[in-house]
């Protein structure tokens, strides 16, 4: 490696006692930013203080950085630096009208734009980029450092990773698993256990969930078409379950099938239109196309909850009718209270005439 990436960085010429300094006279001037091709893009500085020149630079989107650097210095405290991209596609120069009182000009080249430069299986290659993955496939080099050495690189494929996420994906389903058997089980001890048993809506979603793991990939290959054939498959009470000397077997011997039945060998998937997306990609589009606006998920929601209003409407009324039937109730019984009163004060009445009554004795 003769030469690592590098961005063009300026520095102002001048140093500055303070971030609120009024530069060319506190008059507005122009920053003008001359790209690699030679175009040239002024900038009007409204703001004249550094903090302003810094500010304005970084929100005209030029593809540079702007910033201040505190020297510490008790005179002269403050600098403007300003970088650009790695590589010399993106070097570029500055150049102000700020001439009256304190200036500004950008005359300190704190960098110089450059590409990395090395040499890979004895051809020459430059890149803009210390990070470079499109030279040995599956392999990102990291330039840190220029070196006349010659390195030899080995390259092995671990399957660790991707038995990672196999993994974690199982678990997933089987957590999801366990919630929706809980919902369609009357007698699960969960606060919400056969809220969900007679939904046929639901049912369905259940059915399409496990049919996305034990159905063939849309994008099987010579080797494999469905997940039971890498070792992943269903145990007798809906869950899945992994034969890891069998996963590890597939890995080994066909990494490159397992890659293709999960992810159709891309890692740009599009949940739009109709593609064969493998075992990952469609599950990732049935998910969204489930909790979509109009999809199932969202549409069973909302059937329920206008059956909640409405249940809620008829409690309402119900309550209503009750209310004026106690009324009515306790209106009879008052009025039949009153009534035995009266009678029992009549009685009260008659039976006291009665006892007071004269009678002659005969002898």
């Amino acid at each position: 490696m003769t030469a690592i990436a590098a961005g063009d960085r300026w520095g102002s010429t001048n140093t500055y006692d303070a971030l609120t300094t009024e530069l060319n006279g506190g008059s507005t001037f122009t920053v003008t930013y001359t790209d690699s091709s030679g175009t040239d893009t002024a900038v009007a500085i409204v703001d004249t203080t550094p903090q302003g020149v810094v500010d304005t630079l970084n929100e005209a989107d030029l593809g540079i950085t702007a910033s201040i650097v505190d020297t510490g210095a008790s005179v002269g405290r403050y600098k403007i630096v300003v970088s650009g991209d790695l590589g010399t596609d993106n070097g570029f120069s500055l150049a102000t009208t700020a001439a009256s009182g304190t200036t500004l000009a950008f005359g300190d080249r704190l960098g110089t734009a450059a590409d990395a430069a090395l040499t890979v299986n004895g051809v020459s290659v430059t890149r803009s980029s210390n990070s470079i993955n499109d030279l040995i496939d599956g392999v990102t080099l990291n330039l840190s450092g220029i070196t006349a050495s010659t390195a030899t690189l080995s390259v092995s494929q671990t399957t660790d990773p991707i038995k990672t996420r196999i993994t974690d994906l199982v678990e997933v389903y089987n957590a999801v698993h366990t919630q929706l058997d809980s919902l369609s089980d009357p007698d699960s001890a969960d606060e919400l256990g056969g809220v969900l048993s007679s939904d046929g809506g639901f049912s369905n979603i259940t059915r399409q969930l496990q049919q996305m793991f034990s159905s063939a990939s849309s994008t099987a290959t010579d080797n494999l078409s469905y997940l039971a054939e890498i070792g992943v498959e269903f145990d007798r009470y809906g869950k899945l379950e992994i034969d890891n000397d069998l996963l590890d077997s597939a890995l080994t011997n066909y990494f490159s099938d397992v890659v293709s039945i999960f992810s159709a060998d891309t890692d740009n998937q599009s949940t739009v239109g109709d593609a064969n997306r493998g075992i990952a990609g469609d599950a990732i589009k049935k998910i969204s196309d489930l909790l979509a606006l109009d999809g199932t998920v969202e549409s069973r929601m909302s059937n329920l909850e206008t059956r909640i209003s409405d249940y809620q409407q008829d409690l309402e009324d119900l309550d209503t009718r009750m209310a004026r039937i106690q009324e009515r109730y306790i209106a009879q019984f008052t009025a039949m209270e009153t009534a035995i009163d009266r009678m029992n004060s009549t009685k009260e009445y008659l039976k006291s005439a009665l006892e007071n009554l004269p009678f002659t004795n005969k002898q």
